[in-house]
């Protein structure tokens, strides 16, 4: 047993601290994660958020319906018409804004000021008056003939008063740049202004376009100019000018329009249709009309009001039942729902479930599009087949319940659902999950069919139901699963089957890359992988991650496969020999922390990174410790002084699992059966149980679940791999001498003296 000094045990007590009060905050979170994952169910299933489903328009009823009690519906469509002729009779609503009048007055002073001034320039011919004119107001667009006469025009003031009066007219009346047609369509039936005016608003009702100006074409009236023109010319000059300054102040109020359609929508009263109670609203085998379906809609909004009283008695129903379900689950899957983790996927797939099965229903799809296959599915590669079982059978139920107590559909659940599980187990890659699909789809399948015989349906309705319940739900199912296990193995760092079985094709990337570098270390994997995964199955651990483990435990052995026993020929030199054996431990030690790298540089799944990490522990390479103790000796350094067996111990952590464990075993056992001169089953057996009883005694499996019994069966399952790997050597003639050796050994049941070092030697190389 290593010692531990004073500042070992205030470290240990330290971790052991730290454990408890982790522990201690996984049950507060493993309680809060249960309050949440129930109030979201209740939340979804609470009966005043559950309606009972009933024919769609079109739909064929399948029972006759009657009235429950006295209710109204609203007639929608002679509402609606209503509703429409109201909007009809709205007056679209437009603004005459006045208050541009006096600014864009203003503006017309300002450029007669501009052209008096260039006028009266005396240094500036008619020719660069012109460009001037153009430089300083390049807002006035007219011809250059109009421009000269603008400016050789002596009095000015004739045509800024007709500019002044013809843009009053415009502005006063309201120009618009809306088109002629579509004012003329609205004005019919007359449209409301609202006039804005520097003294206040007011409003008034046009019917007629007779007083109103386009933009897109402007009167050029006569009698608006002044009388003492010399000619039309001078007439055509002001109306240009006007032109360029005039802009549309009467636009169509679009947010005035909205809010008085909204008032003449609020003003029409619905329209009811009054039933009463046990009138008939559908047949048997009816088609449900426009006027059924109103019916049925408003008992629909009904049923899913419900008095306080009977959602505190669901919800407490609720409560017992899935309270239930997790004690099953703590009680009889201890193992995988203690891990917080877990427990939230559990969680999240049934809450996934019944949120999809409610969006489904209220969407008014079919419902034999719920894909609970898909999460059967889900279940059992994640976590295993008998979770999956139970989370279905209730999954099933609920749903039925809160689809409207549809208990066809419960039948139709569990079944597709146990399908599914029933074929998962026999999958090994993610394409036989389209087998799962095919199953969950024939399964359904038969239910429909069986079910339809029962009711006597009509074949067009079987058709239908088997396109949705089995053809569509098993392609969804299988799309569901693909897609869910890529994403849900990542999030909650699940390692699946399909994961491990990808890992054990002996083809993979990794595991050729480790024959190419490291053969002897590649199949040294090999046999530790035959021997765990019997091992595995004899305690009923995982036998496929303790053989794929197995294969990837020495990968870092690839970056100085030399300095292992196993990569080195008989005729080549032992390269420890050479060196100081605390350089041996450490070269040696080096390939757990390489291995971790390689392992996450290729994304391997966490528990295989984590039996690479535990396949040692944190035992002690004897040999390199008892030869660095004579290295010691030979230089004269004090016998007294003891060294730190840590320095010659591999970085553990022990084995937390069965798997690492078993994986740790096998690779010691096969290690040291290689040292063996003559593998004779008792010689095979007396190792084997040696090394368990080494690492029992020594405290390296005291943090798995291994049993004293499971190291029986594991010790009994090592002895006949290894019986059967030796059987098959060819045994060559013995000397005298050594065979009276072997003999005695046994005889004795104990390895010889060179043996026990052989043995060290090897299982410090591995």
């Amino acid at each position: 047993m290593r010692r531990k000094d004073k500042a070992g045990i205030q470290q240990e007590t330290k971790y052991r601290t730290l454990l408890k009060s982790v522990l201690f905050g996984e049950k507060i979170g493993r309680t809060l994660l249960i309050l949440c994952i129930l109030s979201i169910l209740t939340f979804l299933i609470c009966p005043n958020l559950i309606s009972i489903r009933y024919p769609k328009e079109g739909e064929i009823s399948s029972g006759l319906i009657k009235s429950p009690y006295d209710f109204a519906c609203e007639d929608k469509i002679i509402t609606e018409s209503k509703r429409e002729e109201a909007i009809r009779k709205v007056n679209p609503v437009y603004v005459l804004d006045l208050q541009v009048i006096p600014p864009t007055l203003q503006k017309v002073k300002g450029l007669f000021e501009k052209i008096k001034k260039i006028r009266e320039d005396k240094t500036l011919n008619l020719e660069k008056g012109i460009l001037k004119f153009k430089e300083e107001i390049p807002y006035i667009k007219i011809s250059d003939e109009n421009l000269t006469a603008l400016i050789g025009y002596s009095r000015l003031y004739e045509i800024e008063e007709a500019v002044t009066t013809l843009l009053k007219t415009w502005l006063t009346y309201g120009t618009t740049d809306i088109s002629k047609e579509r004012l003329l369509v609205e004005i019919n039936k007359g449209i409301r202004v609202i006039v804005i005016a520097p003294t206040g608003k007011s409003e008034k009702l046009v019917e007629t376009t007779k007083n109103l100006f386009f933009l897109e074409e402007l009167p050029c009236t006569s009698d608006l100019y002044h009388p003492t023109f010399s000619s039309d010319k001078f007439q055509e000059v002001a109306f240009e000018i006007a032109k360029n300054l005039v802009v549309p102040n009467l636009k169509f109020d679009k947010k005035e329009t909205s809010k008085a359609i909204k008032e003449a929508v609020k003003g029409v009263s619905p329209v009811l249709i009054k039933v009463s109670k046990g009138e008939k609203i559908v047949g048997e085998g009816e088609k449900v009309d426009k006027y059924a379906a109103m019916k049925l809609a408003e008992l629909t909004r009904h049923s899913s009001t419900t008095n306080i009283t009977r959602s505190f008695g669901f919800a407490l129903i609720l409560y017992v039942v899935m309270i239930l379900v997790f004690i099953y689950l703590y009680k009889y899957q201890t193992k995988l729902v203690v891990r917080n983790k877990n427990l939230a996927l559990v969680g999240l797939i049934i809450i996934t479930a019944i949120g999809l099965a409610k969006i489904i229903s209220v969407t008014n799809l079919p419902l034999y599009l719920i894909p609970m296959g898909a999460f059967a599915i889900l279940l059992a590669v994640l976590l295993n087949e008998g979770i999956a079982i139970f989370v279905t059978v209730l999954l099933s139920i609920l749903t039925g319940v809160l689809i409207g107590e549809r208990m066809e559909f419960v039948l139709l659940f569990i079944s597709g659902g146990l399908a599914a599980i029933y074929t998962t187990t026999q999958s090994r890659i993610r394409g036989d999950l389209i087998r799962c699909g095919i199953a969950v789809g024939v399964a359904q399948g038969i239910i429909i069919i069986g079910y339809s015989l029962f009711r006597q349906d009509n074949f067009l309705q079987v058709q239908t139901n088997l396109l949705w319940g089995s053809l569509t739900n098993g392609v969804i199912t299988t799309i569901i699963a693909m897609g869910g296990l890529l994403y849900l193995e990542r999030i909650f760092n699940i390692t699946t089957n399909f994961t491990l079985f990808e890992l054990s094709d002996l083809n993979a990337p990794l595991l050729k890359n480790l024959l190419l570098k490291a053969p002897g270390t590649y199949h040294h994997s090999l046999l530790v992988g035959n021997i765990a995964e019997s091992a595995a199955e004899a305690v009923g651990a995982n036998s496929l991650l303790s053989r794929v483990a197995a294969y990837y435990h020495d990968i870092g052995k690839m970056i100085r496969p030399e300095y292992f026993i196993e990569n080195q020929s008989e005729s080549e030199r032992n390269r420890h020999e050479t060196l100081r054996s605390t350089l041996s431990v450490s070269i040696l030690r080096s390939h757990i922390k390489d291995g971790v790298e390689i392992a996450k540089r290729n994304r391997l799944p966490q528990t295989i990174i984590e039996i690479i990490q535990q396949h040692h522990g944190e035992s002690v390479m004897a040999f390199f410790y008892q030869q660095a103790k004579e290295e010691a000796k030979e230089q004269e350094i004090n016998e007294n002084l003891e060294l730190n067996e840590d320095e010659f111990s591999y970085p553990g952590p022990k084995p937390q699992s069965k798997e690492a464990a078993i994986v740790m075993l096998a690779d010691s056992v096969e290690a040291a059966s290689r040292t063996l001169v003559k593998p004779t089953p008792t010689r095979i057996e007396k190792l084997v149980k040696k090394i368990i009883n080494d690492d029992f005694i020594t405290g390296e499996l005291d943090e798995c679940d291994l049993t004293l019994k499971d190291l029986n069966k594991i010790a009994q399952s090592f002895t006949k791999i290894l019986i059967t790997l030796f059987h098959a050597r060819v045994e060559y003639p013995e000397k005298e001498q050594e065979r009276t050796i072997f003999q005695d050994a046994d005889n004795n049941n104990t390895p010889t003296k060179q043996e026990e070092t052989q043995n060290q030697l090897a299982q410090a190389n591995n």
